[in-house]
């Protein structure tokens, strides 16, 4: 779990600079959704 959240980080996401926390949440999503879409192309499915 802990290389999901490295792998964000080293995007720049330690900080998310948004004003509330459904923007928070919401910039965080889309960061997961970005994080399993490169994976999935680079497992080859």
């Amino acid at each position: 779990m802990e290389h999901v959240f490295a792998a964000i980080t080293q995007w720049g996401g330690k900080k998310i600079r948004t004003i509330g926390q459904a923007r928070a949440t919401f910039a965080m999503g889309m960061m997961v959704i970005v994080y399993n879409m490169r994976r999935l192309a680079f497992l080859g499915a």
